[in-house]
Parts: structure tokens; C-alpha cells; sequence
């Protein structure tokens, strides 16, 4: 189990609200974060296809637009979505898809 808030120190400074980071802070995951999530499924069945909302996830955790979410380098994005992707997942079962 995670202690939270969760730092991950950035490879590459990011921009958000106008500010240069070199890390992220993520809160922990609560109810309005969870609501506020799309669910993208298409098809239905065992052959449907689920995508993670981890963009989403990660914006509202950090605090920090989608588009800051979107400029990480790939290092970075591989800590983030090891961080959300897991709690994303949770999420999708808890909805029963």
C-alpha cells in the first residue's frame, strides 16, 4: 500500500499552471477523483476493450492539467501509469466492467 501524498521526481522539468516542475506530487486517490473518471468501452464481452483513464487519473492526483500529464518523458509516464494504472484498474472492476 502506498503512503501518500506520492513524489516522483522527474527526468525532464515539466510546465503546469505556469510553472516549471521537476517533480510531481499525487495525492491520494478519493471519491471526486473516481467520479470525475471517462470509461471508454467498446464492444462487449470478453472481446471488449477497456481504456485506463490514467491521463485522467494522473491530472487530478497531481493537480496538474492533462497536457502536463501528456508531456512527460517516457520514463517519467512509465512511473506515473506503475503509480495510477493499478487504482484505474480498481476502479473499472468496482463499475463491473
Amino acid at each position: 500500500m502506498e503512503e501518500w501524498p506520492v513524489k516522483i521526481k522527474l527526468s525532464r522539468p515539466v510546465t503546469a499552471h505556469d510553472k516549471q516542475l521537476d517533480e510531481l506530487v499525487f495525492s491520494e486517490p478519493n471519491g471526486g477523483h473516481l467520479m470525475a473518471l471517462p470509461t471508454q468501452i467498446e464492444g462487449g464481452g470478453e472481446g471488449g476493450k477497456i481504456t485506463l483513464p490514467t491521463i485522467e487519473l494522473a491530472s487530478l492526483m497531481a493537480g496538474v492539467p492533462p497536457s502536463t500529464i501528456k508531456s512527460l518523458s517516457m520514463k517519467d509516464a512509465m512511473a506515473v501509469m506503475k503509480l495510477v494504472n493499478p487504482l484505474a484498474v480498481q476502479c473499472l472492476e468496482t463499475l463491473g466492467t
